[in-house]
């Protein structure tokens, strides 16, 4: 097996572990971080062993936005392209998606530690269970605690996302 597939075969058992839909990217699993970090340290030693593979760079891209870095992936995918010479249909749409998705979380004004600091606090407290309660009660209480800024802002985007309860924020916007 050659380290380009041993890379490969990493990221996808730590996507597999992140709980993370293709589409839709949410904060990794807490379990999954260390194995995403990994692939993503052997990914980027491939390109350095290997600058014009341009598999190398769309790998160390996905990994990267397993991970929300969502700059850093676009770099690479941009890299991959341009050693390929035109964009494959699904690279385009891959650009495209990262963008938003870039644009979406940054928006959000929550940091990734953040929103799983958030799910965590949601789910002690049992607000994963509580789809009857229809207030922001524990979300504002973990802003207030965590000393946000702009506390009413966050719950602005979060209203955005179709989160207007602590249930629909764990559910929706924390798990996905």
């Amino acid at each position: 097996m050659t380290s380009m597939q041993k890379a490969e075969d990493l990221l996808r058992s730590a996507m597999m572990l992140s709980k993370q839909s293709r589409y839709e990217r949410r904060a990794p699993s807490k379990e999954s971080v260390p194995l995403l970090q990994n692939a993503l340290g052997h990914l980027m030693e491939l390109t350095k062993e290997q600058p014009r593979n341009p598999k190398a760079w769309e790998l160390t891209s996905l990994a990267y936005e397993c991970l929300l870095q969502y700059d850093a992936s676009l770099v690479c995918l941009r890299k991959a392209i341009a050693i390929d010479g035109k964009p494959s249909k699904l690279q385009k749409k891959r650009l495209a998606m990262i963008q938003a998705c870039s644009t979406k979380w940054a928006e959000l004004l929550l940091s990734v530690d953040q929103l799983r600091s958030l799910e965590e606090f949601l789910k002690t407290n049992r607000a994963d269970e509580r789809s009857d309660v229809r207030t922001l009660e524990l979300t504002k209480k973990w802003l207030e605690d965590e000393g946000t800024v702009d506390a009413a802002a966050v719950i602005s985007q979060l209203g955005e996302r179709g989160a207007f309860s602590d249930f629909q924020i764990y559910h929706n916007i924390c798990l996905g």
